[in-house]
């Protein structure tokens, strides 16, 4: 996190400088781009008294990088300037503010295979909109110049800063700097020594009034400053977030234009620099956060259990589906099961309840200490995720009010059957209820409610809720309703569209995002309610998938994890391929 505090600082810096130059400047304008590239450049000059604290050998051809890093910084500034001097108020800054950090992370991603992850790239985007949105307020006027010098900077500062990075990666960060410092300093002595450039330095210099020379002079060592905060952060993160988060410095010009210059504007441009500001300051927000769940320590200890589905187990045994279940108990040794009440097994017919099975199935766990999550409602786990007696589903569309009454006491006659039973943890009421999967529709939140209402009234154990992991929206809201929150972890799927799919680009920091919400700002119990670990057809399932999945669930802040598809495990050891169940066995034991 140390790289975004000093991008951050370097953005303060640079924003108050700019804010100085231009209550200093006036109406004169900014100075020759010439004299302002020179004495950028012969400031780094200075960096030389700081060898005697730890200047240390370099291989030659990190010396060269770092020089040439050096050198091309002055190029970009040179663009850089030459483009405020002639297109002062047409947006060019927003431009190379924007085009930066996207040239950049292009150029790292693809021709250096050094990706920045989901979660920050989305906060670079939130940056890189809050920067356009400034851009929108700007006067718009000689587009192609603007846009031309715009995109070379760009090209500039990003090559700079990849550069920068490759030669940090290789040494120190202090002596890599002074070298880098030097390249620019290089550029401004070649500039001296040209007869005509060196006239148009000395000469800018004397038509600066004495003493703006000497504010000028302390604003451009206050503003090197903010060189030296970029260079650290470069040195520490990635150097496309850095320029993104430089951002901040357009909130700091456009508070102290406010507040400081008293300068007064539009209220249409006013709304669009307020809402940039706010993208800008929730782009950081963001960041920040990503870098602290990326922080946090993996979960060292696991506690693993398994969803059962007896219409499963039936599809692929038969009536040994109890034999699948006593093994799930007694040989692979799972001691968290999330059971399943299906109302179509459970009233078949209206008003005639057939709880033997799930009977067996509770009895058999609490026989063992096993602890039980109870699943029940009209959208309950596996395909086609409503299961729905026959006479009941006709209701749902032509008599809602009847259908509820029908599901709520089907409900009601679940959780009063079981409602003493030791094993039974909690309920979970439906399964990923605001999540549209299936062949039904999603239930929707006043209907959930009403069924939560009831389950509460007739027991004070928690209620369960869950959402689809990757692809679900109301995880925030589900979380804040139950006592406790179960998403789904699936990394390898299949589409028709794109075939097969892995989840390459969501980081294990995008669940311990909702661990934060869920558990450390809610107080909810937490828990992966589907950990995949059965084929998704075209694909396959082997034990390298398997041990990337578990390993992925240590790391995303849940700490314990229901196994989805132990009842393929089971079928594939009865068919003699026992590799999943011995598997999932040996990390059951750990």
């Amino acid at each position: 996190m140390s790289w975004l505090f000093a991008a951050l600082i370097a953005a303060f810096i640079n924003g108050t400088s700019a804010i100085f130059d231009k209550k200093l400047l006036g109406k004169q304008g900014l100075a020759d781009p010439v004299a302002y590239t020179f004495w950028v450049g012969i400031l780094g000059l200075l960096v030389l008294v700081v060898i005697p604290f730890g200047f240390v050998a370099l291989p030659l051809k990190t010396i060269l990088i770092a020089l040439l890093g050096g050198v091309i910084f002055i190029f970009a500034l040179f663009t850089f300037f030459t483009a405020l001097y002639k297109y002062s108020a047409l947006g060019f800054l927003q431009m190379v503010g924007g085009f930066t950090p996207v040239l950049t992370l292009f150029v790292t991603s693809v021709f250096f295979q050094n990706t920045i992850g989901l979660g920050n790239t989305l906060g670079l985007i939130i940056l890189v909109c809050g920067t356009f949105v400034f851009l929108r307020t700007e006067e718009h006027g000689a587009r192609y110049g603007v846009f031309s010098l715009a995109v070379l900077s760009s090209i500039f500062f990003s090559a700079s800063d990849i550069l920068k990075k490759i030669a940090f990666s290789q040494g120190p960060f202090l002596t890599v700097f002074i070298w880098i410092s030097l390249g620019g300093a290089l550029v401004a002595l070649c500039l001296a020594s040209v007869p005509s450039l060196r006239r148009r330095v000395f000469a800018s210099a004397k038509e600066t009034e004495h003493k703006n020379k000497v504010l000028y002079l302390l604003n451009r060592g206050w503003a090197a400053s903010a060189a030296v905060a970029t260079h650290y952060a470069i040195f520490l993160g990635h150097p496309a977030l850095v320029e993104a988060v430089l951002s901040f410095k357009y909130a700091i010009i456009f508070v102290a234009a406010v507040f400081m210059l008293k300068e007064k504007m539009p209220s249409r441009i006013l709304f669009w620099k307020i809402f940039g500001m706010l993208l800008i300051i929730a782009g950081i927000a963001w960041l920040g956060l990503v870098g602290y769940v990326q922080g946090l320590p993996a979960v060292t200890k696991m506690e693993w259990g398994v969803t059962f589905s007896q219409k499963f187990a039936k599809e692929l045994e038969g009536d040994g589906w109890q034999k699948m279940y006593t093994d799930i108990l007694d040989d692979l040794g799972a001691k968290k099961l999330r059971l399943i009440a299906y109302w179509d097994i459970i009233e078949p017919k209206k008003n005639e309840f057939d709880f033997a099975g799930l009977d067996w199935q509770i009895d058999e766990a609490q026989k063992r200490g096993v602890e039980v999550i109870l699943a029940l409602g009209r959208k309950t786990p596996r395909w086609p995720e409503c299961h729905e007696p026959a006479w009941a589903k006709a209701l749902w569309n032509s008599d809602s009010v009847n259908y509820e009454k029908e599901l709520f006491g089907y409900v009601e006659a679940v959780v009063l059957r079981y409602k003493n039973s030791t094993a039974v943890k909690a309920w979970q009421v439906e399964n990923e209820p605001l999540f549209p999967f299936g062949e039904c529709r999603p239930t929707g939140l006043r209907f959930l409610t009403r069924e939560m209402a009831l389950v509460r009234s007739l027991d004070g154990r928690p209620i369960a809720l869950t959402d689809s992991g990757e692809l679900g929206f109301a995880w925030p809201l589900l979380a804040a309703k139950g006592d406790m929150f179960g998403t789904t972890l699936y990394r390898y799927v299949y589409n028709k569209v794109f075939g097969n799919i892995k989840y390459t680009l969501i980081p294990p920091g995008y669940f311990q995002l909702k661990k934060i919400w869920a558990h450390d700002i809610l107080g909810k119990d937490i828990f992966i309610a589907e950990l995949q670990s059965e084929p998704w057809p075209p694909q396959g399932m082997n034990s390298a998938m398997f041990t990337e999945i578990a390993d992925y669930a240590k790391v995303s802040g849940f700490p314990s994890a229901y196994w989805w598809g132990v009842e393929w495990w089971h079928a594939e050891k009865e068919n003699g391929r026992p590799e999943m169940w011995d598997l999932a066995k040996e990390l059951f034991k750990s």
